[in-house]
């Protein structure tokens, strides 16, 4: 992984480094990366350094069936890591995509409604994938944000 200061990673006429600029200032992440298929998953966005430990992965080898153009952000100094997506199509459509990966890695999935996207705001939604830890430390962050659409989770995650 190759952590680099927060930047558009696709940069395209159609990003927007101003939605990219007012989520990190709302999430205080200072770090990214080209996301890599790691071996685990789960281990990386617990802030784990045992990630590509092991043979055999934790993902489906093709990514962007269920988080289309990711990236990696994280907090320098604390264990908080998370993948983005920015996935097309209605949020009951990416939540079916993203569910049965979330839930089976007891990961937390947080859809975003396509205005805040920085990937082709408007057209793709900015999916957040992190640690049920990451996902408590955002909580009130996340239940104030008015464009978060849903959220995918086990069931014994706060409410």
């Amino acid at each position: 992984m190759k952590w680099q200061e927060i930047q558009l990673l696709r940069n395209s006429k159609y990003s927007s480094s101003e939605n990219l600029k007012k989520f990190e200032n709302v999430f205080r992440f200072d770090k990214c990366a080209e996301f890599e298929r790691p071996h685990s998953l789960e281990k990386l966005l617990a802030g784990e350094r045992s990630y590509n430990a092991g043979n055999k992965y934790d993902t489906p080898p093709y990514l962007g069936e269920w988080l289309d153009h990711a990236e990696l952000q994280k907090v320098s100094g604390t264990t908080r890591v998370v993948a983005i997506g920015h996935d097309y199509g209605p949020t009951d459509s990416i939540h079916s995509k993203i569910a049965e990966h979330v839930v089976s890695l007891d990961l937390v999935g947080t859809i975003f409604d396509s205005k805040v996207d920085w990937y082709y705001p408007g057209q793709s939604s900015l999916v957040m994938i992190m640690s049920k830890e990451t996902y408590n430390y955002y909580y009130y962050d996340l239940l104030a944000n008015h464009h978060v659409v849903d959220v995918v989770k086990k069931q014994y995650f706060r409410e």
